[in-house]
């Protein structure tokens, strides 16, 4: 999933010497089989792993990292923009193991005008296997119920099926088409719009509450933690 224009100009900051930071207030959520948690500068080395990676950016609306620096740069970058309430972003790990495999958040986050658009993305190894659909359940209802939002959007390359599959399947329709909305590879790309209005959310709970994760104890309980980033968030 493409990153907001925030994210673009990672490539440019390297030189600024990324610092750690208290992650005390970070939420994390504890689900079926993986943890969505801060990512820190020790994540750089895995996270670089993953987006140096072509098969993971060919539809993330920017390059492919070319060194460790970068990407510690962009997890001070996805840092700094949490702290500005302007995003939030997890990492996503195996809970058996700890290893991290991806990340996914609300990018443009917008607590004023109550919408934001979801992204993810994950190491190729681990696709096909459910992990960004219980990572973006968690996340919606996370954002729809503790964060109050009305509207999630998501962004798309035209050809890239698998993300779109995802965001049908969990109930986002697809609005319209944004022509050379992303710049990537050197030229200007048209790109998809979807999106998921917090009725549509809680029609969809209700619905499949006896099949889908949401009724799992490990998804009810997401919201008793008193890290939740709703209860730290100011008005913008």
């Amino acid at each position: 999933m493409p990153l907001n224009e925030e994210y673009q100009g990672i490539h440019t900051q390297i030189n600024k010497k990324p610092k750690e930071r208290n992650s005390m207030e970070f939420p994390e959520f504890h689900l079926n089989r993986i943890l969505l948690k801060e990512i820190t500068l020790k994540d750089s080395k895995a996270y670089f792993n993953i987006m140096k990676l072509d098969a993971v950016t060919q539809f993330y609306g920017m390059e492919s990292l070319k060194t460790e620096e970068e990407a510690a740069a962009l997890i001070q970058s996805l840092a700094e923009l949490y702290e500005a309430n302007r995003a939030i972003r997890f990492g996503i790990f195996l809970k058996e193991t700890n290893e991290f495999i991806g990340t996914a958040g609300l990018n443009n986050l917008q607590l004023k005008n109550k919408r934001a658009e979801i992204g993810y993305e994950l190491h190729p190894d681990y696709w096909r296997k459910g992990y960004t659909s219980e990572a973006v359940k968690a996340i919606l209802q996370y954002a729809f119920s503790d964060l109050d939002l009305y509207r999630i959007g998501a962004v798309t390359f035209p050809e890239n099926n698998a993300s779109q599959s995802l965001l049908i399947r969990l109930g986002f329709q697809q609005e319209g088409l944004l022509r050379g909305y992303l710049y990537q590879h050197n030229r200007s790309n048209d790109a998809l719009i979807f999106s998921l209005l917090q009725p549509e959310w809680k029609k969809i709970i209700k619905w499949n509450q006896d099949k889908w994760s949401c009724k799992n104890h490990a998804i009810r309980s997401l919201f008793s933690s008193n890290t939740l980033i709703s209860k730290q968030h100011k008005a913008e």
